[in-house]
């Protein structure tokens, strides 16, 4: 069902982490979950969120990962969250 709905809602997932290894770890696990979703490694953060739709952080940074300037898109939904 999960499958289902996450290939429905989403075609293609951007993924960035400042560890490019664990993004990529992280990208061939959620492609044998979700295999009618297209699932990348963006080289920068800005990468990442410059065209995206829904944009989903978990940092324990206190720098921002991005700026409101960086997003091509007015109306974006943002998730964030600040992990310990």
């Amino acid at each position: 069902m999960l499958n289902y709905f996450t290939s429905k809602c989403f075609s293609r997932v951007k993924l960035w982490n400042r560890t490019r290894e664990r993004a990529e770890r992280l990208r061939d696990e959620l492609s044998e979950l979700f295999p009618d979703v297209e699932i990348v490694v963006a080289s920068t953060s800005v990468d990442c969120v410059d065209d995206a739709d829904v944009i989903v952080t978990a940092t324990n940074s206190s720098e921002a990962l991005f700026e409101l300037k960086d997003l091509q898109k007015q109306n974006v939904h943002i998730n964030g969250e600040l992990v310990d």
